[in-house]
């Protein structure tokens, strides 16, 4: 394959300070980095295809040189994953690159290719439903999981079927079906019938010989891209009892495991993040270690050192994988973790939901949202092994103490917004916006024996209707989680909300501002910030603000405590997908002077402009509230931006943000850094976009 020229942002980046002791025992040349995830479509030659893969790179967070005295084109590029990238232009170093990304696409083995993705759905799923004659068994050895479902062979009518019926991400699925080693003893069906429905009609009908099974069965005759699932239009599959043949009436028609497989999207769409967490190292001894957690879109969650290795740029150590890397090794395939075969569901992708770590009860948990309608809790220590452990799900999925239960489907719909973490009144908990029209409080800690979890309160409560999609992350802060929805009687009205953290009890609704109701709000997130932080001489200074923008692109300041309205503006000129942030910058003041801290709120937009706006509520000279915008390359931002690195040595923050022409941009005002150190465009070429003039600029323009 070919190192691939075109990429695109869409997860934000993350900035952090390297504390602990790297795994090498080496002191750390470059502490403080930031980490961004491009995606990058890549011709892949064993598999004669394009395939998207997300690549992670730890970068000097000043745009300083890393010292390699072999590549200088290297830059501030500390390391990259999954592969090296090129650290020149040579034939022989974009080859070297090239190798290594098929290397890690097409492993880790030929039976696991992360090629494809496959997802597996137990008779025992709650993705898998049965009627009629259908009854669960288990002498026939082998199966998938504690059973299987059979029932006799019906010749002339379909009475009963076994359906298969998961949450699947967008595309093409070629399907496989598990049968036992083919012995005369197990008396199966030869012709029994399977039926593909797309929106639940019939577009494809098989006959198979079950009595001639061997492990997993790809039938033949599937179309080349696969059987189509889309959300107006959900694939599954099922098989009847109905057989094809009279001899086969009576006989059994067995149902167990399904997989549908697709070519794997590896692309990374969640916010990666970075921590410090206590990590259980080769050998079984512990360490705390800086980490960085990367989710992919094939339902990977990886956890790696965030040191790497300055000298030759390698990939990171690996500390874990979950679902793990090879399921025929795979230790969470007992009774006692996932069940046998792997009966748990497992992440199927995670969009833009992304990860977050806390420690709760003294122990460092991972929490992650789905495009299945799952939770997961995980332990972030793993096994030292390469593994780590499902702590619990939400809703309720395989319990190990009931293994042999019917695991019930979730209803909270694909979980688009990343879930959350709060005090909750004393009981750790974890906040999840569902696009079923809520909000669960749910317990931070779970019961790691039965890997359930409960549900302190759900806005609306149960009796209520739902409000509409949360789609967005909530905010928690001053006792309360704040959050913007639809409605429930109007698809394109939007209503903002502050309820009580530990009791889910509605403290204040904001349906409208001065310029007429809220339009509906999406991904975009709140960011809500302590008076203390916003300094300046405007009338809301010292005041706990929420801000957020509408996807009508109306940018709004409230009263965190009251919901009492501050301000609005429509200068960011078109809705966001990205959240605002709140930074200090330095801007041109009402007098065309530099001022420096200057508390602002930086917005991304759908039109490919960062805006900063004042935070204080006060305006420029012209009356607005803009005193920074950027236009990007890109004509779209999905990331949100990210601000980091002033310390004791460096006075000046720095913002980052990627967008989606694959462009990584870092924005900084310090006089005392040099030029001549820094990343800037090859050939004296001026840097991607264009800085917007603004009102204060005057004279100093």
């Amino acid at each position: 394959g070919q190192e691939g020229a075109t990429g695109q942002y869409v997860a934000s980046p993350v900035v952090g300070e390297i504390q602990a002791i790297a795994p090498s025992g080496a002191p750390e040349a470059y502490t403080r980095r930031v980490v961004s995830a491009r995606n990058e479509d890549s011709f892949i030659g064993l598999l004669n295809r394009q395939v998207s893969v997300g690549v992670l790179s730890s970068f000097t967070h000043n745009g300083l040189d890393v010292f390699d005295p072999t590549f200088t084109g290297r830059k501030n590029l500390v390391w990259s994953w999954p592969f090296k990238r090129p650290f020149g232009n040579s034939t022989a170093e974009i080859d070297r690159a090239a190798s290594d990304k098929q290397a890690w696409v097409t492993g880790p083995n030929a039976a696991n290719s992360r090629a494809f993705q496959r997802i597996q759905v137990d008779n025992r799923n709650g993705s898998s439903t049965s009627s009629g004659l259908f009854v669960p068994d288990n002498t026939i050895i082998p199966h998938i999981g504690e059973d299987y479902m059979n029932a006799p062979g019906t010749f002339g009518g379909a009475l009963s079927a076994v359906t298969w019926a998961p949450t699947l991400p967008e595309g093409g699925y070629t399907i496989q079906v598990w049968l036992p080693t083919a012995s005369p003893s197990n008396n199966l069906a030869t012709s029994a019938v399977y039926q593909v429905l797309s929106g639940g009609t019939v577009i494809d009908t098989i006959e198979v010989d079950q009595s001639a099974g061997n492990g997993w069965l790809t039938f033949s005759g599937q179309p080349a891209d696969g059987y189509p699932n889309s959300a107006k239009a959900p694939l599954s599959f099922r098989v009847t009892d109905h057989v094809n043949k009279a001899a086969d009436a009576g006989r059994t028609v067995y149902a167990d495991a399904v997989r549908f497989v697709r070519n794997s999207d590896l692309s990374i769409t969640s916010t990666p993040v970075q921590t410090r967490a206590t990590m259980t190292l080769p050998g079984g001894a512990t360490a705390v270690r800086d980490v960085i957690v990367a989710a992919t879109e094939d339902g990977k969650i990886y956890c790696m050192d965030a040191h790497g290795d300055p000298t030759t740029g390698d990939p990171p150590q690996l500390y874990w994988v979950y679902p793990s890397a090879d399921p025929a090794t795979d230790p969470n395939h007992v009774q006692a973790e996932d069940g046998l075969d792997g009966m748990a569901e497992m992440p199927t992708g995670f969009d833009m939901s992304s990860a977050l770590v806390e420690n709760v009860g003294g122990v460092d948990l991972l929490y992650i949202g789905s495009k299945n309608g799952r939770v997961y809790c995980l332990e972030m220590g793993g096994r030292g092994d390469g593994t780590t452990r499902r702590r619990w799900t939400f809703p309720d999925d395989y319990n190990p103490t009931l293994p042999a239960a019917q695991i019930a489907p979730s209803a909270l719909g694909q979980i688009v917004g990343s879930v959350a973490f709060g005090p909750g009144g004393g009981t750790p908990t974890i906040y999840v916006p569902t696009s079923q029209g809520r909000v669960y409080a749910l317990d931070a800690a779970g019961d790691p024996v039965s890997k359930t979890t409960t549900v302190r309160w759900q806005f609306p409560d149960a009796a209520s209707l739902p409000i509409g999609a949360v789609n967005m992350t909530p905010a928690v802060a001053f006792g309360n989680v704040y959050f913007g929805a639809g409605t429930s009687t109007s698809p394109t009205a939007g209503a903002f909300y502050a309820v009580d953290e530990a009791t889910g009890t509605m403290v204040w609704q904001s349906l409208t501002t001065p310029s007429g109701p809220f339009v509906r709000f999406d991904r975009s997130s709140p960011v809500v910030v302590p008076g203390a932080q916003i300094t300046g001489g405007g009338p809301f200074a010292g005041i706990d603000t929420v801000f957020f923008v509408d996807q009508s692109g109306r940018f709004v300041s409230l009263n965190a405590a009251t919901g009492a309205f501050q301000w609005e503006t429509s200068e960011i000129g078109s809705a966001s997908i990205g959240s605002p942030i709140f930074t200090y910058q330095t801007v041109f003041n009402n007098a065309s002077v530099l001022q420096a801290d200057v508390p602002v709120v930086v917005v991304p937009s759908t039109s490919g402009r960062l805006v900063s706006l004042l935070a204080d509520g006060s305006v420029n000279v012209a009356g607005r509230r803009e005193v920074w915008g950027y236009t990007l390359d890109g004509d779209t931002l999905f990331a949100s931006p990210a601000s980091g690195g002033k310390n004791l040595v460096e006075a000046h923050s720095w913002l980052y943000v990627g967008d989606n022409k694959g462009t990584f941009y870092a924005f900084n005002h310090d006089p005392a850094l040099p030029d001549t150190g820094q990343i800037i465009p090859p050939n004296g070429q001026v840097p991607p976009g264009n800085d917007e003039s603004q009102d204060n600029d005057g004279a100093s323009q």
